[in-house]
């Protein structure tokens, strides 16, 4: 493959070395307020930062607070440090007979309104949504995860909470016979354990002609302590959480 010098994300171009950089924003460390004085905060995960226009969501699993409603849910800011967002309002996919053993039933959508930041633009933390660039168009398979594995985390309520992202590579795997669900081979330098991953982020690499462009794939909802493998659903079934009739 040609050596890219700039990639594009959604309009603009940036130099290669700076693109898993700028991606690394786009995933968010899903906190939840606890209400409890000795343990304020606790951490569930990672979160895919996505936008189309000014419709700003993090989207990530069910599993990952089930005992937690939405308004617990804060992610911090990546451009303004110690400041949280908070989300307005959830989505969760409409459950029935057909579909309740299948996998893209536990995304949910947190939204984020940009208009209860004031002067502050919340916009350029969500990955810009391009359909046409949208995983698989154009793809060339190479796959860009960014997570935050549970064991890599360091909570200390006296002194600080610091959490830490981790990207790595993945090349495509297949897919299976659960609607959009698809599997990834992850590309890991070192050894880690892969939970925590759920929630989050899968971009691609895509070429037109000579261009290259970062593309969303879609979320990840499983991994595995013993595996490579990641699970995701697909950035097409993601991409309908922008129309409201898909919710509850």
């Amino acid at each position: 493959m040609r050596r890219a010098t700039a990639i594009r994300i959604g309009r603009l171009y940036y130099p290669a070395n700076l693109v898993e950089n700028i991606l690394a924003r786009y995933a968010k460390q899903i906190f939840v307020i606890t209400d409890y004085n000795e343990f304020p905060y606790c951490l569930r995960g990672s979160g895919s930062a996505i936008r189309n226009g000014d419709d700003c969501f993090v989207f990530c699993c069910g599993h990952q607070f089930p005992d937690y409603n939405p308004d617990k849910i804060v992610i911090p800011s990546e451009l303004e440090k110690g400041f949280l967002l908070s989300a307005s309002f959830m989505r969760s996919p409409q459950v029935s007979e057909e579909n309740k053993d299948e996998e893209y039933i536990d995304i949910r959508a947190l939204n984020f309104n940009h208009l209860d930041y004031g002067d502050r633009s919340i916009s350029s933390e969500f990955f810009p949504l391009d359909l046409k660039d949208m995983w698989p168009n154009n793809t060339l398979n190479h796959f860009i995860i960014i997570g935050f594995p549970s064991t890599l985390q360091l909570v200390d309520y006296e002194a600080e909470i610091r959490s830490r992202s981790v990207i790595i590579g993945g090349s495509y795997g297949g897919g299976s016979n659960a609607d959009y669900l698809h599997y990834l081979t992850m590309q890991r330098i070192s050894n880690f354990d892969a939970d925590g991953y759920s929630g989050a982020p899968v971009f691609h690499v895509g070429r037109v002609g000579l261009s290259y462009f970062i593309g969303f794939a879609g979320v990840v909802v499983r991994g595995s302590r013993l595996s490579d493998l990641l699970n995701f659903i697909s950035a097409e079934y993601i991409s309908n959480f922008f129309t409201p009739d898909i919710s509850t």
